[in-house]
């Protein structure tokens, strides 16, 4: 090797071992700016955030529900943050009306809407959750919840 990519070859290794320490050095500050309570906080504290915070819808399928273009067979599920109480407590509608059947898992915090028999083509649907809606521990949803929808339009052959 000649002399000159020696030096280079020195210098980048010294500038690495420069930004190494200056990382783990920055890194380290970073920790030490947080309490023990702040980084894991007493399970306490973490139950009682989520008993105390108002249940959320959380997802849906599809998802984004709202503006959705579905073919006629879709399935509608919802997803809540807390357990529904039960399936007479959960309030809810179609407009226009639909037959449906509806499923809800184990930990009843997700909701099927299983129509029947296909929504009709090129139609509008809204589909209504509304405040009434009980959820185990008693909290109720900050309003009612509205998701509007269309199914695909049928073109011909």
């Amino acid at each position: 090797m000649t002399f000159k990519v020696k030096i280079i070859l020195v210098i980048l290794t010294a500038t690495f071992l420069v930004l190494v320490l200056i990382w783990n050095k920055s890194n380290q500050q970073d920790k030490t700016n947080f309490s023990q309570d702040q980084i894991n906080p007493p399970a306490s504290t973490q139950s009682q955030t989520s008993e105390s915070t108002s249940p959320t819808i959380v997802s849906t399928k599809p998802d984004p529900l709202e503006g959705a273009v579905v073919p006629a067979d879709q399935i509608i599920e919802v997803a809540f943050s807390h357990p529904l109480e039960n399936e007479p407590e959960f309030r809810r509608r179609f407009d226009p009306e639909i037959k449906y059947k509806l499923e809800m898992s184990s930990d009843r915090k997700v909701v099927k809407f299983i129509p029947e028999k296909p929504f009709e083509l090129g139609v509008g649907y809204t589909l209504f959750i509304l405040p009434e809606t009980k959820f185990v521990g008693g909290g109720r949803l900050d309003g009612e919840k509205t998701f509007h929808f269309s199914t695909i339009k049928y073109r011909g052959v």
